[in-house]
């Protein structure tokens, strides 16, 4: 993650002069990625982090482009919502892959025919099994 970060903030640092939503553009085909190869189960909270840092690098290259209007978080917030993407899970557990690319059917439901289970009432007899020793 940290190195991603770094690679970001140097690619800001260059395009600094570029508009905004050049630069939004770009960061959110890189923070797609990012999420699409991170985004598994159990990961949300680190993609997160990820996307709250990659929003400080980018305010601060923001805020560095003049001394006349600075970014306000109010004008900020606007154009992460639009551009940065939330983090989400792209790859669930495994058993749930597993489960979509391989379907199973149902577990079957145990079908005894009666007389089968010692105890069980059988055609001819109840509560007797035809196999068994204590035949009368």
């Amino acid at each position: 993650m940290r190195a991603k970060l770094a690679e970001i903030k140097s690619q800001l640092r260059a395009r600094m002069q570029a508009p905004p939503g050049e630069t939004g553009k770009w960061l959110r085909t890189v923070v797609r990625g990012y999420f699409q190869y991170r985004g598994v189960a159990g990961n949300r909270r680190k993609l997160a982090s990820f996307r709250w840092a990659l929003a400080r690098h980018w305010r601060l290259a923001l805020r560095r482009r003049g001394q006349k209007r600075r970014m306000s978080w109010g004008r900020f917030y606007r154009l992460l919502e639009v551009y940065v993407p939330q983090p989400r899970c792209c790859h669930p557990f495994p058993s749930v892959r597993f489960a979509v690319t391989h379907p199973r059917q149902e577990p079957y439901e145990l079908t005894l025919t009666y007389g089968s289970v010692r105890g069980a009432p059988g055609n001819r007899h109840p509560c007797r099994d035809r196999a068994s020793p204590f035949r009368r």
